[in-house]
């Protein structure tokens, strides 16, 4: 997708888990119109993703806020490899937003898709 235009592409939201080992019980959430540039830029495989209908990134993020605030209220933050407090000042990381899968804890798609 290098050089292609994504001015009128549409968002994606997605769920994924973390592709290092030793974080396998570790996901994030977000939103992106290029999933395999993320996927390789955040070091996640993609579990699920939806097709946001949207070309404009404020809608996208209402959905990504809204999703982001009930896994905050369910699940311990997780601090994965290279993540954003761990690459100070490089452009592209894996950001902020992991959470972590506690033993015997469900998974949370159906919260996901249940607040989408």
């Amino acid at each position: 997708m290098t050089g292609q235009n994504l001015t009128n592409k549409i968002w994606i939201f997605y769920f994924s888990i973390s592709r290092y080992e030793n974080e396998q019980a570790c996901f994030t959430v977000g939103i992106s119109r290029d999933l395999k540039r993320r996927s390789y830029e955040k070091g996640m495989r993609v579990v699920w993703d939806m097709n946001l209908q949207t070309t404009v990134k404020k809608e996208a993020l209402v959905y990504e806020s809204r999703v982001k605030a009930a896994l905050k209220k369910v699940y311990d933050e997780a601090y994965v490899e290279f993540g954003a407090w761990d690459m100070e000042g490089y452009k592209q990381d894996r950001g902020w937003d992991w959470w972590y899968i506690s033993e015997g804890q469900d998974g949370p798609l159906d919260l996901i898709k249940e607040v989408i």
